[in-house]
């Protein structure tokens, strides 16, 4: 039997780690909001990486009640909105979704929150995604992919989620479309390789052959 190759018509893309290089900087906001909300989790940037092998809110919802994480949420809006003017786009990646843009439909699917995602694609000249769905459109990216699938009518096979992190995969397999794993981001190539990504890049440059080759 021959197998008919499914073409992707719709990309999800990760933003902090993916889009953005903004580790450091998400890095010391969390720092900051595990002190106040007196959390303290995480004592180094390798026990911080290790908060995104799930779900970020759904491990946070394991340590706060329902009206913290809701204060936690609206303080740590306010924190990345002011820090959005420091955040640039990696490198060679302006590129690469200007190409991508103009061959299929392209969505943002994040932890971070639309207005501060939208500030900086504005303020870095990519606002060309056909929509963005940060954390105020909810907490779980499985939900926000299956919901851009319904909207944008397209199957699962049709669809490819591109993250930085082991969480970002579990969640694009769990919603069923296949990954492509950047390692430019919160996560290393080792780390990455282990949740088995459909590709895996190093560099921004390989993002459009390796859509191509899926």
């Amino acid at each position: 039997m021959i197998k008919i190759k499914r073409m992707v018509k719709l990309i999800l893309f990760d933003f902090d780690g993916t889009i953005v290089d903004s580790f450091d900087i998400v890095y010391n906001i969390q720092k900051d909001l595990e002190k106040k909300f007196k959390l303290g989790v995480f004592t180094s940037k390798r026990a911080f990486r290790d908060i995104y092998m799930g779900n970020f809110y759904s491990g946070l919802r394991k340590r706060t009640s329902k009206q913290d994480l809701s204060k936690y949420k609206a303080e740590c809006e306010k924190l990345n909105i002011k820090a959005a003017r420091r955040l640039k786009v990696f490198g060679g990646l302006k590129k690469a979704l200007s190409v991508l843009k103009k061959r299929f439909r392209i969505v943002i699917v994040s932890s971070n929150f639309s207005p501060v995602i939208k500030k900086v694609l504005k303020k870095e000249g990519i606002a060309f995604f056909d929509d963005v769905l940060g954390a105020d459109a909810g907490e779980s990216k499985v939900e926000k992919i299956k919901d851009c699938l319904r909207r944008f009518i397209i199957t699962k096979k049709e669809a490819v989620y591109i993250g930085d992190t082991v969480g970002d995969l579990l969640e694009a397999r769990k919603a069923g479309v296949r990954t492509i794993a950047v390692a430019w981001g919160f996560h290393g190539k080792n780390r990455l390789i282990k949740a088995s990504p459909d590709k895996l890049v190093s560099r921004p440059e390989q993002l459009v052959s390796a859509v191509e080759g899926l």
